[in-house]
């Protein structure tokens, strides 16, 4: 048999595949205990379970208390959440989230935190909310991943006191509050899914000294929202990852004159059509 600590790192593979490794459980039970910290690793609440057989094995909130009731190790293993709040009915959803909201200050440890909602932010149950919030001011979360339906906003100022958070992506509209003057977060990573994001990212003052940033570029309006970015970033950042949409086939004026006007050590420039072009350089020398 293996050691232990070779079994260990073997499923560590499997962390969010966690239908392989109930799997693995069943097949090979005498591994139940080195596997059950990689298959609580991730964990997907739904605040209704949904009915897509595609959608990601995850839990209810009542079965999520009762996993953590029966089996107290779950909350020391849990490193990933993802919350997904998939109903649009405000009655069908206010109670759930106030399950969750309950369940978070259990999962102590956690380094990774998504939310995926359709409801504005205020919108949401006032326990979650302040939960949430702990949660992304804890002392171990690095990593916040936000989504939110169009049309719907999230505060920027959330993300205030965050001291240990170093990665972000958002997508969706996000509301920068300019009267706020926290230190935290400095983020070193910062990815940008669409436009909405960019505009309300553009003017926040924490999107600045990062060493990465990803985004799409979508629009030539877009490029002005990318500049203020970069204008806070440029002697820090080492890595750019552009986007660009079909309907904005030119970086024309985006790099201009012949001069480098950003340092980066790598540039990924590419395009979502099936004409990729990739290109790597050490500095844009002006229009492509």
């Amino acid at each position: 048999m293996l050691p232990p600590e070779v079994l260990d790192n073997v499923f560590s593979f499997l962390c969010f595949d966690t239908t392989a490794l109930r799997s693995c459980t069943i097949a090979f039970p005498e591994f139940a205990r080195v596997i059950e910290r990689h298959l609580y690793f991730h964990i997907t609440v739904y605040n209704i379970i949904p009915e897509a057989i595609y959608a990601e094995p995850g839990y209810d909130p009542p079965q999520l208390l009762e996993l953590l009731s029966d089996n107290p190790r779950v909350a020391n293993y849990a490193r990933s959440l993802k919350i997904e709040m998939i109903a649009d009915s405000a009655s069908r959803e206010l109670y759930p989230e106030a399950q969750i909201s309950t369940i978070l200050p259990q999962l102590h440890s956690l380094e990774n935190i998504t939310l995926s909602t359709r409801r504005y932010h205020h919108c949401l149950h006032e326990k979650f909310r302040d939960a949430f919030l702990q949660c992304l001011r804890s002392s171990s979360t690095r990593d916040v991943t936000i989504r939110i339906a169009p049309h719907k906003t999230f505060p920027l100022s959330a993300f205030d006191r965050s001291k240990a958070l170093k990665r972000l992506t958002v997508n969706g509209s996000f509301e920068p509050d300019l009267t706020a003057h926290s230190p935290f977060p400095v983020l070193e990573s910062l990815v940008i899914e669409d436009h909405d994001s960019l505009l309300g990212v553009a003017v926040w003052e924490k999107a600045r000294n990062l060493r990465s940033l990803k985004v799409g570029v979508g629009t030539h309006e877009s490029f002005k929202y990318v500049k203020r970015i970069l204008d806070g970033c440029k002697d820090s950042l080492n890595d750019l990852d552009l986007y660009v949409e079909g309907s904005c086939t030119s970086l024309a004026g985006f790099f201009p004159g012949q001069q480098p006007y950003y340092s980066c050590r790598r540039h990924e420039i590419r395009h979502q059509q099936k004409r990729i072009r990739e290109t790597r350089i050490s500095n844009p020398l002006g229009p492509f």
